[in-house]
């Protein structure tokens, strides 16, 4: 035997000895895992069909309760309907009562609002106008047109006496 033929054997033996060892990994380890799965997806699938059948026994029982509160609903529809009417038409009543009372407490409200606003529009502007005024009165007015001033009205008063009557 040659070298060549001795090393064609030892593959031929350790790749069996590999797929031996392979095999019994597979059956020791592999295939119980496998079955433990398939076993769980069983009873996966038995709990499904079992959910499935409570589920279509429950759907026939809402089918004959909805039969019946539709059975209960066309009765009371037809003994309430003039109720029903009646009522409805004094809550429209009332409703629309409230609307107009809602509304006129709104435009009271509004024209207080209004009022208001332009009272404080108003004192604003005179605010404004006193500082604007104060602020050029400042500006303009020194000792000297101070004094200018006071001799004017002095002169003024002297000349025509019944000015300072009316006045006092």
């Amino acid at each position: 035997m040659d070298y060549e033929t001795i090393a064609v054997w030892s593959r031929i033996i350790s790749t069996v000895l590999v797929l031996g060892l392979i095999y019994w990994i597979f059956r020791r380890y592999l295939a119980p895992a496998i079955t433990s799965a398939q076993q769980a997806r069983n009873a996966e699938i038995s709990s499904a069909e079992g959910r499935r059948d409570t589920a279509k026994a429950e759907i026939e029982t809402a089918k004959r309760e909805l039969d019946q509160a539709k059975r209960e609903a066309a009765t009371m529809r037809e003994n309430g309907t003039h109720t029903g009417e009646r009522e409805r038409t004094r809550l429209v009543a009332d409703a629309e009562e409230a609307g107009k009372r809602s509304l006129r407490n709104a435009q009271g409200e509004l024209a207080r609002q209004r009022a208001a606003a332009r009272d404080r529009l108003r004192f604003e502007l005179i605010d404004r106008a006193l500082a604007r005024a104060r602020a050029d009165a400042t500006l303009r007015i020194n000792a000297g047109a101070n004094l200018r001033l006071v001799e004017a009205t002095v002169s003024r008063l002297e000349r025509n006496p019944q000015l300072e009557e009316t006045r006092g």
